[in-house]
């Protein structure tokens, strides 16, 4: 089945019409290469992913895929096999799923990551994550419907098919959407250039930056996924469109220029399922989609591959699947493993086993230079993704690992050495700037089966913005209340010197923060917005509430102004809880940028319970000079500017401490009977106090205000 570039004359167009159909037909009468093919499992329901790791290891997704013409979704379900299907075990997944297992993309031989096709974008989590060689699998807090994750040293990718894509720089801990909608298929040729396909509707787009930023391309044709040849700036698409006259047809479309341009190699008369696959750019594969696949009395089916990168393709039969599916093909030491599986249900998977290929000398592929860019308070955490092209020997091993440069990098999980090494391999690193920009590198000593070699990889770490080099602070404000009363705390935070609040300003849209406290103490009564700003989003969780705000008009202020948040005092006794903010996301020019806020003595937030009131009589109002208790203690003036009077009535001596707002005394004394004292205050800052009287047994609780 030929075709070279175009296909814009008639003469060209009936040409390769005629060519694919003879091509087809004589690749139908091959029987003997349709019986090399094997059954190495049948499981319950339909299949939507076979992914195989080596010739051995592989996992099989059972659920709907979203190309099957059904309205509904069906029960999930993972199953993986050691010992190349002849044994299949399930492993444990998240529950209460409906949809498909899109994607499944391990880093090495622990970790990994499965993108989750929800029907119906049901608000369920759009990414997995293992971390035990895909025996468990927990939700991360993506929502959505994912299709395809990516890992670079830069970010973690992951394609949504109903919503915006999402961009991680953190770890899968927080995620920033991209601008476009309707994502599919992506992959990345090295650690800066990728490629993402599209639904329908939209244009595809291309970086070169390891995932952070992303342009359009003019390719709008739907495409279930993309193909990146692996140290090559070259690509391959399969996608399932688009429509030539009355009927789809499947073209085959390469970049060689890293995705900024595609030219046609291939036309067919029929679908695709919309996913490529290969060995390199040795052998390509892409398997027929099981709708209109018999055309002029020619059925097309099964799979098609090619070894002059994709000029001439050859038909092998085997199984044809539905739309929106995913195989799988690895090279094993004795030649190529192509796994493929039917459009039935029970779905069963099939094999393709060539007796020679690609079993070239092992080599170690290195990424290019990784650039890390950490853009929230926490530490970057990432992977560096390790390819031994050829033959891999199972002897090979990591001997051992070690920086040198910056101390910005550490190893996350330090992996003992020696350890084996495998086909697809990665070594997890942190990355924490100290304002950057920061170089190291990091030194690989390994052994392929010919002897120890020592290699080692660039790392160029930075941060994405000015308002990281300094870390914001809360800006201190305290409240105290009685029981029964409520506590009102300004919610305020200092970005810094370096930042330009006011330059920032017209591109500041929204804020999202969590606020946190100990809820035996106090619990959240309600929170106002700042002026000018609404509330889109507030949901009390106990101990911590999570808060959204949105800017209607406003002017900027330093400290930043987050609102008033009110608590209500849990406790009788005396106690103090300090406020948090482990969670802030400013959303400038629609770009989420997480702030680290730090706390110390000099900057926080705290909230006070005074103890009950019984047994104290009310305060008198500022203007009169005395306040007196039933158990014969006053305290006076309030509010005081340099000192107080305690005058003590008892027949007992009182003991008289004084606490700032986060519990600390900042003074004490001892008040004979009958007598009156003084106390010392000129050294103590501006703001609310709380004076503790202790007779005997007996406690009086008062709140005295210094003026200044």
């Amino acid at each position: 089945m030929l075709h070279r570039q175009n296909l814009k004359t008639p003469f060209n167009r009936l040409l390769v019409l005629l060519l694919s159909l003879l091509v087809s037909f004589a690749a139908g009468l091959s029987t003997a290469k349709a019986q090399t093919w094997k059954k190495i499992g049948t499981l319950d329901g339909y299949i939507s992913l076979v992914k195989f790791l080596d010739a051995n290891t592989g996992f099989v997704g059972v659920g709907v895929p979203p190309g099957k013409p059904v309205t509904g979704p069906s029960p999930l379900e993972l199953q993986k096999t050691t010992d190349g299907g002849k044994t299949w075990f399930k492993v444990s997944i998240p529950t209460g799923y409906g949809g498909a297992i899109a994607d499944l993309n391990m880093v090495d031989s622990l970790n990994g990551w499965i993108a989750m096709a929800v029907w119906g974008g049901s608000g369920n989590k759009a990414l997995w994550r293992t971390t035990d060689a895909g025996m468990t699998w927990n939700e991360t807090g993506l929502a959505g419907c994912g299709n395809t994750v990516r890992i670079t040293p830069s970010a973690i990718v992951v394609t949504d098919v109903l919503g915006n894509f999402h961009i991680s720089t953190d770890g899968a801990k927080t995620f920033s959407s991209g601008a476009m909608n309707s994502t599919n298929g992506l992959d990345f040729v090295d650690a800066l250039h990728g490629v993402i396909s599209v639904f329908h509707g939209s244009n595809w787009l291309i970086t070169s930056d390891g995932g952070l930023t992303w342009q359009n391309l003019s390719m709008n044709i739907e495409s279930w996924s993309i193909y990146a040849d692996t140290g090559t700036p070259n690509f391959y698409a399969a996608p399932e469109g688009p429509t030539n006259g009355s009927a789809r047809h499947a073209i085959i479309y390469h970049s060689t220029d890293y995705g900024n341009t595609w030219g046609q190699l291939a036309n067919f008369p029929f679908i695709s399922t919309g996913h490529l696959a290969a060995i390199g750019d040795k052998y390509l594969f892409f398997q027929v989609q099981d709708v209109d696949t018999t055309i002029a009395g020619v059925s097309y089916r099964g799979f098609y591959y090619s070894t002059d990168q994709g000029v001439t393709w050859t038909g092998i039969d085997g199984p044809s699947a539905f739309g929106d599916t995913r195989f799988s093909v690895v090279n094993g030491c004795s030649g190529i493993h192509l796994f493929g599986f039917d459009d039935q249900s029970p779905g069963t998977v099939y094999e393709y086993s060539f007796s020679s290929g690609p079993t070239d000398r092992p080599v170690l592929n290195l990424p290019v230079i990784p650039r890390l860019t950490q853009s929230s308070c926490a530490p970057m955490d990432t992977s560096i993704e390790l390819d031994v092209s050829g033959c891999i020997p199972s002897s090979a091993t990591i001997d051992s690992l070690w920086f040198s440069g910056s101390s910005a990098f550490s190893f996350t999980n330090m992996r003992s050495t020696p350890s084996t090494l495998a086909a697809v391999d990665s070594i997890l690193i942190s990355y924490a700037s100290a304002g950057g920009p920061d170089t190291a590198y990091l030194h690989i000593r390994y052994d392929l089966g010919s002897g120890r070699r020592d290699t080692s990889i660039a790392l160029i770490g930075a941060i994405n913005s000015a308002l990281l080099a300094q870390p914001a602070q809360l800006h201190r404000e305290a409240a105290s209340a009685y029981f029964g009363e409520v506590d009102s705390l300004e919610l305020g935070v200092d970005l810094g010197a370096q930042v330009n609040l006011d330059s920032l300003w017209p591109y500041l849209n929204d804020i999202q923060g969590t606020f946190a406290f100990d809820s035996s103490i106090v619990s959240f009564e309600s929170y106002t917005p700042p002026a000018g700003w609404t509330i889109t989003s507030l949901l009390n969780r106990g101990n911590a509430v999570d808060f959204g705000i949105h800017k209607v008009s406003g002017q900027a202020t330093q400290p930043l102004d987050l609102g008033t948040a009110r608590f209500l005092p849990n406790t009788t006794q005396l106690a103090t809880s300090w406020v948090t903010l482990p969670r802030f996301v400013l959303d400038i020019g629609k770009q989420a940028v997480s702030l680290c806020v730090t706390d110390n003595e000099d900057s926080h937030w705290a909230v006070k319970t005074l103890g009950a009131e019984s047994g104290v009589a009310p305060q008198s109002a500022p203007t009169t000079r005395e306040s007196t208790t039933q158990d014969e203690i006053s305290i006076y003036p309030n509010p005081a500017e340099n000192e107080f009077f305690v005058r003590n009535t008892n027949a007992h001596s009182a003991r008289i401490t004084v606490y700032d707002a986060i519990g600390r005394t900042v003074a004490s004394a001892n008040i004979s009977a009958a007598t009156t004292g003084t106390i010392d205050i000129a050294q103590l800052a501006r703001g609310s106090y709380v004076v503790v009287c202790q007779v005997g047994d007996h406690m009086v609780v008062r709140r005295l205000d210094k003026a200044r």
